[in-house]
Protein backbone atom coordinates (compact mmCIF):
# COMPACT_ATOMS: atom_id res chain seq x y z
CA UNK A 1 0.00 0.00 0.00
CA UNK A 2 1.62 3.46 -0.96
CA UNK A 3 2.06 6.16 1.80
CA UNK A 4 0.02 9.26 0.85
CA UNK A 5 3.96 11.09 -0.14
CA UNK A 6 4.48 7.89 -2.75
CA UNK A 7 0.71 8.12 -4.16
CA UNK A 8 1.47 12.39 -4.95
CA UNK A 9 4.60 10.93 -5.93
CA UNK A 10 3.59 8.48 -8.46
CA UNK A 11 0.73 10.81 -9.39
CA UNK A 12 3.29 13.32 -10.34
CA UNK A 13 4.74 11.19 -12.83
CA UNK A 14 1.77 11.23 -15.06
CA UNK A 15 1.71 13.81 -17.72
CA UNK A 16 -1.41 16.33 -18.17
CA UNK A 17 -4.21 13.96 -19.71
CA UNK A 18 -2.01 10.62 -19.42
CA UNK A 19 -4.18 7.61 -18.70
CA UNK A 20 -2.81 6.26 -14.85
CA UNK A 21 -3.84 2.41 -14.31
CA UNK A 22 -7.27 2.80 -13.40
CA UNK A 23 -7.50 4.61 -17.07
CA UNK A 24 -8.54 7.84 -15.57
CA UNK A 25 -6.91 10.89 -17.24
CA UNK A 26 -4.19 12.80 -14.91
CA UNK A 27 -5.72 16.34 -14.29
CA UNK A 28 -3.01 18.32 -12.67
CA UNK A 29 -4.83 21.92 -10.22
CA UNK A 30 -3.77 24.03 -12.75
CA UNK A 31 -5.06 24.06 -16.36
CA UNK A 32 -2.01 22.82 -18.21
CA UNK A 33 -1.53 23.28 -21.59
CA UNK A 34 -4.36 21.63 -23.53
CA UNK A 35 -3.14 20.65 -26.60
CA UNK A 36 -0.70 18.54 -24.80
CA UNK A 37 -3.29 17.38 -22.80
CA UNK A 38 -5.10 16.33 -25.79
CA UNK A 39 -1.88 14.27 -27.70
CA UNK A 40 -1.23 12.53 -23.98
CA UNK A 41 -4.46 10.91 -23.54
CA UNK A 42 -4.11 9.00 -27.20
CA UNK A 43 -0.59 9.03 -27.74
CA UNK A 44 0.35 5.76 -25.65
CA UNK A 45 -2.33 3.42 -27.90
CA UNK A 46 -2.36 5.06 -31.07
CA UNK A 47 0.31 7.19 -31.23
CA UNK A 48 0.72 10.71 -33.80
CA UNK A 49 1.35 11.73 -37.11
CA UNK A 50 2.64 14.26 -38.84
CA UNK A 51 0.15 14.00 -41.56
CA UNK A 52 -3.49 13.86 -41.97
CA UNK A 53 -5.63 10.21 -41.97
CA UNK A 54 -8.80 8.56 -40.97
CA UNK A 55 -7.49 8.05 -37.69
CA UNK A 56 -6.89 11.55 -36.98
CA UNK A 57 -9.13 12.94 -34.48
CA UNK A 58 -7.30 16.18 -33.93
CA UNK A 59 -4.94 18.27 -35.49
CA UNK A 60 -2.69 20.92 -32.89
CA UNK A 61 -1.87 23.93 -33.55
CA UNK A 62 2.01 22.46 -34.53
CA UNK A 63 0.39 20.40 -37.22
CA UNK A 64 0.72 17.30 -35.71
CA UNK A 65 -1.98 14.72 -35.80
CA UNK A 66 -3.48 12.99 -32.88
CA UNK A 67 -4.17 9.60 -33.82
CA UNK A 68 -7.76 8.28 -31.99
CA UNK A 69 -7.40 4.67 -33.24
CA UNK A 70 -5.80 2.15 -35.71
CA UNK A 71 -6.39 2.55 -39.20
CA UNK A 72 -9.87 4.20 -38.78
CA UNK A 73 -10.48 6.83 -35.87
CA UNK A 74 -12.15 4.75 -33.04
CA UNK A 75 -12.86 7.16 -30.14
CA UNK A 76 -15.22 10.24 -30.22
CA UNK A 77 -13.85 13.43 -29.88
CA UNK A 78 -15.83 14.75 -27.09
CA UNK A 79 -13.19 11.58 -24.65
CA UNK A 80 -10.72 13.93 -24.69
CA UNK A 81 -12.40 16.97 -22.84
CA UNK A 82 -11.35 17.10 -19.01
CA UNK A 83 -13.65 16.20 -16.19
CA UNK A 84 -16.02 18.20 -14.54
CA UNK A 85 -13.78 19.00 -11.20
CA UNK A 86 -11.11 19.82 -13.75
CA UNK A 87 -13.29 22.04 -15.78
CA UNK A 88 -14.47 23.77 -12.41
CA UNK A 89 -10.49 24.11 -10.99
CA UNK A 90 -9.61 25.70 -14.51
CA UNK A 91 -12.72 28.07 -14.24
CA UNK A 92 -13.96 27.12 -17.48
CA UNK A 93 -17.26 29.37 -18.08
CA UNK A 94 -19.94 28.04 -15.98
CA UNK A 95 -22.46 27.52 -18.70
CA UNK A 96 -19.87 25.15 -20.53
CA UNK A 97 -20.05 22.82 -17.40
CA UNK A 98 -23.90 22.83 -17.14
CA UNK A 99 -24.70 22.11 -20.15
CA UNK A 100 -21.81 19.24 -20.25
CA UNK A 101 -23.40 18.13 -16.79
CA UNK A 102 -26.73 18.07 -17.68
CA UNK A 103 -27.23 17.19 -21.29
CA UNK A 104 -24.75 17.87 -23.81
CA UNK A 105 -20.65 17.74 -24.02
CA UNK A 106 -20.55 19.62 -27.49
CA UNK A 107 -19.74 22.87 -25.89
CA UNK A 108 -17.12 21.18 -23.43
CA UNK A 109 -15.36 20.00 -26.55
CA UNK A 110 -15.74 23.31 -28.54
CA UNK A 111 -13.94 25.33 -24.91
CA UNK A 112 -11.32 22.53 -25.06
CA UNK A 113 -10.59 23.48 -28.60
CA UNK A 114 -10.64 27.01 -28.32
CA UNK A 115 -8.08 26.97 -24.90
CA UNK A 116 -5.69 24.22 -26.81
CA UNK A 117 -6.28 25.68 -30.53
CA UNK A 118 -7.02 21.75 -31.89
CA UNK A 119 -8.87 21.76 -34.90
CA UNK A 120 -11.11 18.71 -34.72
CA UNK A 121 -10.85 16.43 -37.90
CA UNK A 122 -12.70 13.62 -39.61
CA UNK A 123 -11.12 12.46 -42.30
CA UNK A 124 -11.22 9.72 -45.40
CA UNK A 125 -9.70 9.52 -48.76
CA UNK A 126 -13.04 11.05 -50.16
CA UNK A 127 -14.29 13.56 -47.23
CA UNK A 128 -12.23 15.78 -45.30
CA UNK A 129 -14.11 18.11 -41.92
CA UNK A 130 -12.38 20.42 -40.24
CA UNK A 131 -13.78 22.34 -37.28
CA UNK A 132 -11.57 24.97 -35.60
CA UNK A 133 -12.89 27.42 -33.10
CA UNK A 134 -9.69 30.18 -33.51
CA UNK A 135 -7.92 30.92 -36.32
CA UNK A 136 -6.08 27.61 -37.79
CA UNK A 137 -2.08 27.79 -37.67
CA UNK A 138 0.31 27.76 -40.64
CA UNK A 139 1.41 24.39 -39.47
CA UNK A 140 -2.71 23.33 -39.47
CA UNK A 141 -3.32 24.88 -42.36
CA UNK A 142 -0.02 22.97 -44.12
CA UNK A 143 -1.05 19.88 -42.92
CA UNK A 144 -4.48 20.44 -44.15
CA UNK A 145 -3.11 21.35 -47.75
CA UNK A 146 -0.96 18.55 -47.55
CA UNK A 147 -4.28 15.90 -47.01
CA UNK A 148 -6.17 17.25 -49.80
CA UNK A 149 -3.13 17.42 -52.97
CA UNK A 150 -2.68 14.29 -51.85
CA UNK A 151 -6.15 12.74 -51.35
CA UNK A 152 -7.89 15.21 -53.46
CA UNK A 153 -10.93 14.34 -51.36
CA UNK A 154 -14.55 14.95 -52.84
CA UNK A 155 -15.48 17.23 -50.18
CA UNK A 156 -14.26 19.57 -48.05
CA UNK A 157 -15.94 20.94 -45.24
CA UNK A 158 -14.65 23.48 -43.01
CA UNK A 159 -16.76 24.73 -39.60
CA UNK A 160 -15.80 27.66 -38.15
CA UNK A 161 -17.70 28.36 -34.66
CA UNK A 162 -21.24 28.38 -36.23
CA UNK A 163 -20.58 29.07 -39.99
CA UNK A 164 -20.05 26.12 -42.46
CA UNK A 165 -18.67 26.59 -45.83
CA UNK A 166 -18.11 23.44 -48.13
CA UNK A 167 -15.46 23.58 -51.02
CA UNK A 168 -14.11 20.93 -53.41
CA UNK A 169 -10.44 20.38 -52.86
CA UNK A 170 -9.55 22.59 -55.88
CA UNK A 171 -10.36 25.87 -53.36
CA UNK A 172 -8.77 25.28 -50.23
CA UNK A 173 -5.74 26.67 -50.39
CA UNK A 174 -7.46 29.66 -51.69
CA UNK A 175 -9.96 29.71 -48.41
CA UNK A 176 -7.02 29.05 -45.81
CA UNK A 177 -4.72 31.73 -47.82
CA UNK A 178 -6.98 34.09 -49.79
Amino acid sequence: MLTFCQFLEAKQNFLPGQLNDKGDKYEPKKEPELAGFILNQYLQDFGTSDEINSATGYLLPDGMSVQMGHGNRAQDHRNAIPTIAAMKRWKWPQEVIDQHAVSSSTNAMKELMRRSGAARIIASSQFLAVHYEIPLTGRQKSAIIHFVVRYRPNEVVFQYGARNVSLSWEDVENYLYG
